[in-house]
């Protein structure tokens, strides 16, 4: 891999019931682009904010963190940030 990219690049967990799914593509020295969402490394760096559940995000307290993902010898980061965890917002099917 000559590069990661995360998506959502920023990553915004407002209320007790959101997660968030994570989608890491790899970019391979010959331009292929490479789903490695299931097989990279996923490092949160304060575990008090949010947790993996696999690819999932899971807030835990308010507050902001960082992930550092690796996968075949590249490395990205994305920040989180977690605000209201202790409202519900309601969920639109729009």
């Amino acid at each position: 891999m000559v590069s990661l990219s995360v998506e959502p690049a920023t990553i915004l967990l407002y209320g007790a019931n959101r997660q968030q799914q994570l989608l890491i593509t790899g970019r391979q020295a010959d331009g292929r682009l490479v789903d490695v969402t299931h097989t990279a490394q996923i490092a949160v760096r304060d575990s008090a904010v949010v947790r993996m559940n696999g690819s999932v995000l899971v807030p835990l307290a308010n507050g902001q963190t960082e992930l550092q993902i690796d996968a075949g010898g590249a490395t990205a980061r994305a920040p989180v940030r977690v605000e209201h965890l202790e409202e519900s917002p309601p969920v639109h099917f729009a």
